[in-house]
């Protein structure tokens, strides 16, 4: 009975030693899942700012081409303006009118570029689009205002 005791607590012993080595083996390999996952997260995140660097860059490089634009068109527009004293009364009117149509214009542009700057990473290209739609819609006013009274 004794023998079978020692035997017993033998194997029990060893069991525990086994269980123990797995376990040992099973932290180390959590420690290396944590490592490759705290490694996959880091990377996304640096991902992510160059993402976002790169946007700003852009967002703000067109922001700049926009208002330049924009610029070029408010002084064509102003002086448009200056050769409303050499129109008749007639057309002074229906000059008036196409040159508020140019100014609502101009102001839509503008709260085009205030939603720009607002944009999100997630959102830029679609208000960019606007941007783009509301420069080239004033652009087009202008050239049929312009034509119209030279």
């Amino acid at each position: 009975m004794k023998k079978f005791l020692l035997v017993a607590g033998l194997v029990i012993m060893l069991g525990f030693a086994s269980f123990g080595c797995q376990s040992q083996d099973n932290v180390a390999e959590e420690n290396v899942v944590e490592k490759q996952r705290e490694e996959a997260v880091r990377e996304t995140q640096e991902a992510a700012q160059e993402t976002r660097q790169a946007v700003t860059v852009s967002k703000t490089e067109f922001k700049q081409e926009a208002k330049t634009k924009l610029n070029e068109l408010e002084r064509s527009i102003d002086q448009l303006e200056a050769k409303a004293a050499d129109v008749s009364q007639v057309s002074k009117e229906e000059f008036n009118e196409m040159i508020n149509e140019l100014n609502d214009k101009k102001t839509e542009v503008n709260a085009k570029l205030e939603q720009l700057e607002a944009a999100s990473a997630d959102t830029w290209e679609e208000v960019k689009s606007g941007v783009t739609e509301a420069v080239n819609d004033l652009q087009n006013t202008y050239d049929r205002v312009a034509s119209r009274f030279q």
